[in-house]
C-alpha cells in the first residue's frame, strides 16, 4: 500500500462478520414461494427434511482506505460472493457489521438490475437509477456508455432477454463504471467480453483508483488481480486467511495446490507402474535455482514392474497453472527396458533456466512408452526461482509484471540514428 493511500481515512470497515445460511426444509419460512413448496409436505404429514447450519463468512474483520483496489481471492466456495453482497447491503450478517462511508456501486451478477423484457435502451436507463444516478445524468452519459460497453447500437431497441450474457454483462459493468461511486464493488465482471472489454474494464477501474475511489475486485484471473490490485485478501472456508500484497497474498492461495517435496514413501508419488522416489532442483553445485542460470533436474524413479523403454516428463506451469514448457526425457535419449524393483535416474542439465525469480510447480509424468502408458504423478512439484539479476536494476516484482514469467537469455540488439 501507498504512502498515500496509508494516510487515506478508511471508508469500508468490517467487524468479525458472519453470515450462516441454515440447508433443509425445516423450520419456518419468511418467503411465501417457500411457505407454499412446504404445503403439501405439511397436508400430507410428512415430517420437514432435517436441516444444517452452514457458515458462508465467519469472523471477518478488515479496514479498506479510500483510493485503495483490494482484490478478493479464494477458491469457489470461500464466501467471496457472500462478502461482496453483505457490504453492498444485499444481505444481512448474522454476526459483526460492516461500516461504510460513501455510496456503493455493485456489479456482482450478470445484468444486475436488468430486466429481460425491457431494452437494453430502458435498461440502461433503469439500472442508472437504480444506483443512484438522475435520469438526466444517464442521459447525458449514455453515449459513452454504449461506446465503452461495445453493444452494437441496434440492439439498444431489442429486449436483453435475447442478448448473450457476455452483451449483459459488458452493459450492466458499462453503467456501473460510470456511475462513479465512492465505493464500486465488481465480482468476476472479466469472466465475459473479449480481451479488448477486458482491457477497459481494468483501465476503468485504475482511473476510479487514481481518482480517489475505492474498488473491491473480485476474480479468478490472477493476472488481472495482480495487474490492478496491490494488496489482496485470501478467503478460504469463510474465513479471512491473510492480507497483504497481492503477490503474496496470489502465492498463498495458489499454493494450496502446490506442496513442498514430500517424502518418497508418499503414496501420492506412484502411479500403477512406478513410483517417483526423489528428486533434486538447483544448480548444478546444488544451489538455488536463480533466472538465466544453469539448473539441474534430477527424477529418481523405481519401477514397480518391468516397464519398456520408460520415460519421464515434467511440465512447468505458471503460478496461474498456465503451462510454459514441458521437457521429456524421450525426446532426448531413450532407455530400452528396466526390470522391475530397479530404479533409474533421470537428469535434465539446462544451460540457462528461462524463468523470472517466484514460485512454479511441476507436473511429472510417468511413462511406460512400450505400453503407451503415461501417467501423472497425483502431487504437484514446487519450484522456487530465487531472486536474482536478471535486466539491470528491475525488482522481481517488476519483471513478474511487465515481463511475464519467462527470461530472455540472450538477444542481439542495436540502434543508430536514421535521418529526420
Amino acid at each position: 500500500m501507498s504512502a498515500s493511500t496509508t494516510s487515506a481515512p478508511v471508508v469500508l470497515r468490517a467487524e468479525r462478520l458472519g453470515k450462516r445460511y441454515t440447508l433443509g426444509g425445516g423450520g419456518s419460512s419468511s418467503m411465501l414461494r417457500e411457505a407454499l413448496m412446504a404445503l403439501p409436505r405439511r397436508l400430507l404429514g410428512r415430517a420437514a427434511a432435517p436441516t444444517r447450519d452452514v457458515w458462508a463468512l465467519r469472523d471477518c474483520s478488515f479496514e479498506v482506505r479510500r483510493g485503495e483496489v483490494l482484490g478478493i481471492i479464494g477458491p469457489n466456495g470461500a464466501g467471496k460472493s457472500t462478502l461482496l453482497k453483505v457490504i453492498a447491503r444485499i444481505t444481512r450478517p448474522t454476526e459483526g457489521f460492516v461500516e461504510v462511508d460513501g455510496r456503493v456501486g455493485s456489479l456482482l451478477e450478470v445484468g444486475t438490475g436488468f430486466h429481460p423484457e425491457l431494452t437494453g435502451h430502458e435498461n440502461i436507463l433503469l439500472g442508472g437509477v437504480m444506483l443512484g444516478m438522475t435520469r438526466k445524468d444517464v442521459l447525458a452519459r449514455l453515449g459513452e456508455i454504449v461506446e465503452f460497453s461495445g453493444v452494437d447500437r441496434a440492439f439498444l431497441d431489442t429486449p436483453v432477454k435475447h442478448y448473450s450474457s457476455g452483451m449483459q454483462m459488458r452493459l450492466a459493468f458499462a453503467v456501473a463504471a460510470h456511475l462513479e461511486p465512492d465505493i464500486l464493488i465488481v465480482d468476476e465482471v472479466l469472466a465475459v467480453g473479449d480481451a479488448a472489454f477486458q482491457e477497459r474494464c481494468l483501465g476503468r477501474m485504475g482511473e476510479a483508483a487514481k481518482s480517489g475511489r475505492t474498488v473491491l475486485f473480485v476474480s479468478h484471473n490472477m493476472a488481472a488481480v495482480r495487474s490492478l490490485c496491490a494488496e489482496s485478501v485470501v478467503l478460504r472456508s469463510g474465513q479471512l486467511t491473510y492480507r497483504g500484497p497481492t503477490e503474496r497474498a496470489v502465492q498463498e492461495y495458489l499454493g494450496q495446490a502446490m506442496v513442498a517435496p514430500a517424502p518418497a514413501e508418499d503414496p501420492g508419488l506412484a502411479v500403477d507402474h512406478s513410483r517417483l522416489v526423489r528428486w533434486t532442483l538447483a544448480q548444478p553445485d546444488g544451489s538455488p535455482l536463480l533466472p538465466l542460470r544453469p539448473a539441474r533436474l534430477g527424477f529418481v524413479v523405481e519401477a514397480l514392474a518391468d516397464l519398456v523403454r520408460p520415460s519421464l516428463m515434467f511440465q512447468l506451469l505458471s503460478p496461474e497453472g498456465l503451462l510454459l514448457f514441458s521437457l521429456d526425457f524421450q525426446d532426448f535419449s531413450q532407455l530400452e527396458h528396466v526390470a522391475g524393483g530397479r530404479q533409474v535416474e533421470y537428469v535434465f542439465d539446462l544451460d540457462r533456466l528461462p524463468l523470472i525469480p517466484g514460485s512454479y510447480s511441476l507436473q511429472v509424468w510417468l511413462k511406460n512408452v512400450g505400453d503407451a502408458q503415461a501417467r501423472p504423478v497425483q502431487r504437484l512439484v514446487r519450484l522456487e526461482v530465487a531472486d536474482g539479476p536478471v535486466y539491470r536494476e528491475h525488482p522481481a516484482a517488476s519483471l513478474r509484471r511487465w515481463y511475464g514469467p519467462i527470461a530472455i537469455g540472450d538477444a542481439r540488439v542495436s540502434h543508430r540514428e536514421v535521418a529526420g
